[in-house]
């Protein structure tokens, strides 16, 4: 159904099943007998991705009103007064400020890594002192000054996650 935003939980009694599950992507796999705390952290994390998925970033080229998902949205890029903003399939650019499109991103897992650089915490898969990489494989530079904070941020980020899930 290419539908991202239905999340689906399976219960079963066979744990046999859970590999044959990889190519539908279920959020979790259950098995029975179920815990309490077992459903209430999954409820918690549908609650989560689906408060996610409901944002969007809204820009404007003239009359033009644009709006982006910002789960499609893989990293924003400065240079001059011109702003790319890179998704999965296109790039989209538009005159703004880094600084600016920050504050309003703010608490919405975007990361300034870099003066030019402001990538979504979503689409990062690995990261280095120096780079981070982008799911596209895109690598982008980590300057100096945002080394620590951004390692900082990444690794309670990958803490957390692994703890809800």
């Amino acid at each position: 159904m290419h539908n991202e935003n239905t999340q689906i939980v399976f219960i079963s009694g066979k744990d046999s099943y859970a590999m044959d599950l990889f190519e539908i992507r279920p959020l979790n796999f259950l098995i029975k007998p179920l815990k309490e705390e077992e459903i209430v952290k999954i409820i918690k994390k549908v609650i989560e991705l689906s408060a996610k998925s409901n944002h969007f970033f809204e820009y404007k080229i003239g009359r033009t009103q644009t709006k982006i998902p910002l789960k499609d949205i893989l990293y924003f890029e400065s240079s001059g007064k011109k702003v790319k903003i890179f998704t999965q399939d296109e790039v989209h650019e538009f005159y703004g400020k880094l600084s600016v499109i920050e504050q309003q991103l703010t608490n919405k897992d975007f990361i300034q890594i870099h003066k030019s650089y402001l990538v979504n915490y979503s689409h990062v898969i690995k990261y280095h002192y120096e780079n981070v990489q982008i799911s596209d494989n895109t690598v982008l530079p980590i300057s100096q000054q945002q080394r620590k904070s951004v390692s900082d941020i990444l690794l309670q980020r990958w803490r957390e996650d692994k703890g809800n899930g």
